[in-house]
Formats: C-alpha cells, structure tokens, sequence
C-alpha cells in the first residue's frame, strides 16, 4: 500500500497519488499509514485470504477466489484512490462528508444490485471446516467457519436450520470476552456444558463462574443458551460443622455461612495479621491439604527481628471462635548442607 499508484489505471488519480508522496521518504504513491495496512493485513491473514511465507505476504486460494468474483470497481485500486481523493478534498474545504458517504453508498449499490457470484475455491471444505459435532436443530453436521461454527445445512430461509454459533459474542454478557474453542464447541455440541469463568456480572461487581448449555428454540430453529452458575470445587469438610468449603473471592469459607446459626469458617488467601502468611497465598491445593489434616510449606518466612527468612510447615485447626496455626520450623538450607 505504500507503492499503490502502480496499480492504479486512471493517470489523473496515479498522478495525484505520487506528487502527494514527493517529499516523503519510503512513500511513492501510497494509501493509509503503517498502522492502518499493519491492521488490514492482520485482518485479512486472519481470515484466510494472506498467509505469511517467510517476509512474503502471499495469496491463498480463498483469497483469489474472492478477488476473481468481485467486479472490476472493487478489485482495482483506483476505487481507493477515488475515495482518498475525496478524503484530501474533505480536509482542504472543497467537499463534504457526505460527499464521501455517498460515493461509498453508490458503489456498494451497484454491486448488490447485480447478481453476486458463488465463490469457490480449492480446499474450502479441508482444514478450516473440520466437523465438531452433531447439529441440535435438524441433525446436520456442524462445522468450523473462520467466525465460528455452523450446520452445513444452515439457510435463511424461514423454515430453514437456522444453526449458527459464533465464536465471539458480544451481545450475549457470559461471553462478551471469551471466545469459545473448538473444543468446547465439540462439548457443546454433544450435549455437554462449558465452564466460562471470570464472566463479567450484569451490574458489573466482579465475575462469576458460568456453566454454558446449548438448547434450541423450536420456533425460530435458532440456538439459545441455558446459564446457570458453576458450582464451585468441595475443597473439603468444615472443621466447625461439617459443611462444604469452597473458594471465595477472597479466600475459602463454608457454605453454611447463610445458616441459622451461621457458621464462622473463614481462612483468608492472603493473611496479613499472621506473619507467616503475610506474603504466601494459600492455593485451593494447599487448602485441601489443610483439611484433611495435612501441613503445608511455606517457604521464605521472614523473620521478625528481620535477619532473612526461614522454612515452615503449618497445619490449621480451629479454636472455637477462629482458624489457628500449628507451625514447625524446617531445618534451614545451611544446617541440611552440613
């Protein structure tokens, strides 16, 4: 794009193209900055129409197919020559934005106007449409399109299987920044559930684990979502009362916590009134150790007259009112060499 004017045809719009660029170095006839053709080109590599070989940039298959079966007006780059004129116009006062606008609009016109070619190519059903499952609405088979993944008898018509299922949805809050894999694709279309975690909240408070489901509705043989919210890993039993210990936002407690009474077991992740646990995070891992009975390292305590750290293992029990520590010293890296 830097070397455009060599393939534009009109010599009014070549002309114009190359004297803009006369004082610019590594520009000679050029269109768009070296971060807009950088974006462009991720775009279109992403989509099946580039593919890097080495510091060359070559067509795919796909990519000339779509190139063959646009009209002329598209195809040529003297269409984006006209528009940036209109653009150099826009800035200097002598057109208006809908100048531009309208120039679009009536070239996309035409094109829809006339009848648009089937595009072909060699190898558009190998790779990228890889079966992932069974289709939920008519039985078809569902496979991988480069936004995501459709029943191969997918049509629009009203009565049609209407079975599309985008990798990335924006419009739909459990989803708006995951995106979802072939592999939990093939889950989903095999009746099976996906755990999105750190999904964003609808009044925006933190996130939540969601379990995802595919379902259809029957009148519309569309896909919709059945959500509910994961339930979270059974740590182990409560110490108090014997209830489920899960991991919380900020550290692991007992689902008994709503319960008449309530139940008190709270052992925070991060313990800044215990020294040392001051700067080690409990991991749901060591927590199950914890109550099963079973002492953790931590490693690097420091100590309090603040002369370097030191080792300990530490087992949890319960006082009554609060978790309490058990801690024995581990023989320091000194003594054990000796």
């Amino acid at each position: 794009m830097s070397r455009i004017a060599k393939y534009v045809v009109d010599p009014e719009a070549k002309k114009l193209l190359i004297e803009k660029d006369r004082e610019r170095t590594g520009e000679n006839g050029s269109i768009g900055t070296t971060a807009t053709r950088e974006s462009i080109i991720r775009t279109l590599i992403k989509n099946d129409f580039l593919r890097e070989d080495g510091k060359k940039l070559i067509s795919t298959p796909k990519g000339r197919a779509l190139y063959n079966a646009m009209p002329d007006e598209f195809r040529l780059a003297d269409t984006t020559a006209k528009w940036w004129a209109v653009q150099e116009d826009i800035k200097e006062g002598r057109a208006k934005p809908d100048d531009l606008i309208l120039s679009v609009f009536e070239s996309v016109k035409r094109f829809l106007s006339a009848p648009i070619p089937k595009v072909t190519y060699e190898g558009q059903n190998a790779a990228t449409h890889t079966p992932v499952g069974v289709c939920p609405v008519c039985g078809g088979t569902v496979v991988t399109i480069a936004k995501g993944f459709v029943c191969q008898n997918y049509k629009k018509e009203e009565d049609a299987c209407h079975c599309y299922l985008p990798a990335n949805n924006p419009k739909f809050l459990p989803l708006s920044k995951h995106t979802i894999t072939e592999k939990e694709a093939k889950a989903l279309f095999s009746g099976q559930s996906i755990i999105v975690k750190k999904a964003p909240r609808k009044d925006g408070k933190g996130t939540y684990n969601a379990q995802l489901q595919l379902d259809v509705d029957q009148p519309t043989r569309r896909l919709k979502w059945k959500l509910s919210i994961a339930q979270k890993e059974t740590l182990g039993a409560c110490p108090v009362c014997g209830g489920k210990v899960i991991e919380g936002r900020t550290g692991y407690g007992c689902m008994n916590y709503k319960a008449d009474p309530p139940c008190k077991f709270y052992v925070p992740r991060v313990n800044t009134k215990f020294s040392p646990l001051q700067n080690h995070r409990v991991t749901a891992a060591e927590m199950k150790k914890l109550l099963a009975g079973k002492p953790i390292t931590v490693k690097n305590i420091p100590k309090k007259n603040g002369a370097g750290t030191y080792d300990a293992k530490l087992t949890l029990r319960w006082d009554g009112k609060y978790p309490a520590w058990d801690m024995s010293f581990l023989p320091s890296k000194k003594a054990a060499s000796k």
